[in-house]
Formats: structure tokens, sequence, C-alpha cells
């Protein structure tokens, strides 16, 4: 049977859908698995069979990796959604969404299409969202974790289809204009280029607290936040240093060789654009110099010969 939850609160979800595309006067089908219920729209019939065995997939996936099972079946809800697909002025879109407090995740699948990401990583992402919620009962789960730990175990993908240029955050680390962790999370809610650097900066962090310290340290650390501890306490349980000191080595690695490889080669096209004009300016500077060279070699020489006829 569908939660509860999930019932009470689709009226507002769909007021939401509604503004991405979903027909008002739509008829919402439901196909009702022992793990997962989805719901979906006439456009969206032809992939709801695919969800329960794929929710199924990732779900299994999620639970050996963060160490952490959803206490409920959740709700998967897919639509077409052909409306707008942006603000105005803006260059990402979201493709999908999860509401933890209604059990609920929503797959956009024309914006997933356009963007060509694939169905499974996007459904883990919101999947992990749920999980994440669902564990942290307490209210301590800092939106720069929830994100940059759905983006690591999916592979780097996000909510948002955005350009892959430019890139905010090598560039203000470097420069001096980084946000802390403490004070990351209002920026999801800001500008396109405040949301996008608060969601390259949250990927940026976990995946390199696992590359320093490994997956299974991760793990133990959500698993003492479900157990109630903030943060700042469970990453001193577990990793022995405060979170500060954490967040300056992940600087200092970003600030490093790494880092400004990092930076160049995210810019590569631009750096060598840069370094084409600068061989162009080079080379005509080199062909002036020539050419005047020639040119006062030629006006010596017509004056030797004015010499030697006059």
């Amino acid at each position: 049977m569908m939660p509860v939850s999930v019932i009470r609160n689709l009226l507002s979800v769909l007021i939401w859908i509604g503004l991405a595309g979903l027909a008002p006067g739509a008829t919402l089908q439901v196909l009702e698995t022992p793990d997962v219920t989805v719901l979906y729209d006439s456009s969206a019939a032809s992939g709801a069979p695919e969800i329960p065995g794929l929710y199924r997939e990732v779900r299994g996936e999620l639970g050996e990796t963060l160490g952490l099972r959803l206490s409920y079946r959740p709700a998967v809800l897919l639509t077409e959604g052909a409306g707008r697909d942006r603000s105005p002025g803006e260059t990402f879109h979201f493709v999908a969404y999860a509401r933890p407090a209604e059990g609920l995740v929503v797959l956009l699948l024309h914006r997933m299409r356009a963007a060509s990401l694939p169905l499974s990583p996007v459904l883990k992402h919101e999947l992990c969202h749920l999980i994440l919620h669902d564990a942290m009962e307490h209210g301590n789960l800092p939106r720069w974790l929830d994100e940059g730990v759905a983006q690591w175990v999916s592979g780097g993908i996000s909510e948002m289809a955005a350009p892959r240029r430019p890139y905010f955050l090598p560039g203000a680390v470097l420069t001096g204009r980084d946000v802390p962790l403490d004070r990351l999370d209002p920026f999801f809610r800001g500008q396109e280029r405040d949301i996008r650097y608060a969601y390259e900066k949250s990927r940026s962090v976990v995946e390199f607290l696992v590359k320093e310290n490994g997956s299974e340290n991760l793990s133990s650390l959500l698993r003492e936040m479900a157990r109630g501890e903030t943060v700042s306490e469970a990453f001193r349980s577990v990793y022995g240093m405060s979170l500060e000191d954490f967040e300056n080595l992940w600087r200092r690695h970003m600030k490093g060789f790494t880092g400004w490889l990092f930076y160049l080669s995210r810019y590569l096209y631009e750096f060598l654009f840069f370094l084409g004009a600068v061989a162009a300016f080079v080379g005509f500077l080199r062909y002036r110099r020539k050419i005047k060279a020639w040119r006062e070699r030629e006006d010596l020489e017509e004056e030797e010969d004015d010499e030697t006829f006059g």
C-alpha cells in the first residue's frame, strides 16, 4: 500500500509538477510493487515498467556503499513534463528532485533525455537523498553533505543539467573567495552561479574525503550521524580531526599542483586559444620586425647605389 505521507502530500507535489509541464487534468496511473510505488502520466507509461527492477538494483548498491537502508517503500513519479525548462537568463535546469518528507522521487524524463542523462544514476542520486534523510531524523544533515554524497554515489550526477563550463569552484578557491562549508547551505538557494558553485564544492569535498580516507570511513560518518551526532562531532569521532581542519586540507589540495591542473584542464580550450593568440601576436611582431629590417636594408642599398653612381 502507498505510504500515507505520499498520499497526503501528493496534491502539493502535483502543483509543482504542473509548473514543470504536467497538464492540470492529467491522470496518474499507479504501478504498485512490494518495493516501490510508481506513479506516471500517459506520456511516461513506457518507462514505468523499468522502474521497479532499476529501483531494487540501485537500492542494493546504495545499501552496500552507505551502510544505510530505507525504512519505508518510496514512490517514484515519472513525467515527460514538456513545459518551461528554465528561468529567463539561466543556463541550467533541474531534471529530477526528491521530497524526503513525502518519500517521493520525481523524474522529468524529457529533461533527462535532453541532457543525455541515463536513468539509473539519476534515480540513484535521488534515492540517496531519501535514504540519508530517513536515517538522520535529527535534522543534523547539512546540505553540502547531502548533495556531495548523492553526487559521489551516482558518479558525479546531480539534479542539474548544466553546461560543462564554466566551473566556479577552482577559481573561487585559488583566488581566496571560497565559502566555508558551515556557511554553504544558503548558496543552494541562491542565483545560478551560487547554486552551481555549491554543487561543485559539495562533490569535490566528498570525493576528496573518500579518496583520502576510503568509503568505509564515510559510511561510518553517516552511521554516527544517524545515531544523532552532528557532522562536526561525527567527523572528529571517525577521522580524528575537526571538519575545519579537513576543509583546510582540501583547500590546500585544491591550491596545489593538482588543483591548478584541474583548473587548467577544465579550461583547456580557453587556455589553448589564449596560447594560440599569444603565439599569433608574437609571430606578427616578428614578421613586422623582419619587414622593417628588410626595408631598412633596401633603403641602405639604394643609398649605396646612389653614392656609387653619383
